[in-house]
């Protein structure tokens, strides 16, 4: 059984004939979700996004500060995003565009994400796919989440120094994982502005633990179900639902498994 946490993004990645190897030896791959399969889904793509928008009548201008709603829609405009329709959408799904929009900015792209290469490899050659959660699921988590944390979120992603440092991050994390250094990866998933206030905190609190906590719980018990029915399984997640506290690495040892992570050096 193993647990490979992923980088959705990269700029083209070699991987170790080692990683190839340990994936031709399982049955299963195991994903967050089936990506490939909900992009060739339109219903399920509009599905997802209703989670998102206002249904009550409201605009997100109803939702924002002036100012919050003026430097948003320019950061969109800018990067070549905005249309009159989203402003049907919550603030969340603002944050989600403008992180996904700055990104495409870079040399980064998903085309080169870790999950997606497997999942593509799986569709070849026929293994089977497990899907650990429903992006539906997800989506209704993030909709469901207060109106002061999406507002956080949204400030958070369109301050001028995140924008800026985007490629830098995402090169830094790559550098993190490729070098299997998770004191670094931990590092640089909880960066937060300091210092926030106890609102900030309460809304940070409540983010992190709807988009990776909560999850984390699923995939830990996905994981277990997998191991009790003598699955040989290729499990691969986004890193930052792999290492911390409330991580799958840690949750899976508190449930009794031993979990060695295994370095390449070639």
């Amino acid at each position: 059984f193993y647990l490979l946490g992923s980088i959705h993004v990269s700029d083209g990645l070699t991987y170790p004939q080692e990683l190839l190897d340990a994936y031709a030896a399982c049955d299963t791959l195991a994903v967050e979700s089936d990506v490939l399969a909900l992009e060739a889904d339109l219903s399920a793509q509009v599905e997802m996004m209703r989670c998102l928008v206002y249904t009550d009548g409201t605009t997100i201008d109803a939702h924002l500060d002036a100012q919050t709603y003026a430097d948003a829609k320019q950061v969109l405009t800018d990067l070549g995003g905005y249309q009159t329709m989203l402003d049907h959408y919550m603030p969340i799904f603002w944050y989600l565009l403008a992180g996904n929009l700055a990104l495409a900015q870079t040399r980064f792209s998903p085309d080169g994400g870790v999950d997606r290469y497997f999942l593509q490899m799986a569709k070849a050659d026929g293994t089977e796919i497990l899907e650990v959660e429903q992006y539906t699921d997800v989506y209704r988590a993030l909709g469901a989440l207060s109106e002061e944390t999406q507002v956080y979120a949204l400030q958070q992603a369109i301050r001028p120094e995140v924008l800026a440092a985007t490629e830098e991050d995402a090169a830094a994390l790559l550098d993190a994982w490729c070098s299997g250094d998770e004191a670094a990866i931990i590092d640089l998933l909880e960066a937060e502005p300091e210092p926030l206030t106890p609102e900030e905190e309460a809304a940070a609190e409540e983010f992190g633990r709807t988009l990776v906590t909560d999850r984390n719980a699923v995939m830990i018990r996905a994981a277990d179900e997998a191991l009790r029915a003598g699955k040989n399984v290729f499990y691969i997640v986004g890193i930052a639902h792999m290492l911390g506290e409330d991580g799958i690495v840690e949750g899976l040892r508190q449930l009794g498994y031993t979990v060695t992570q295994v370095s390449y050096t070639g």
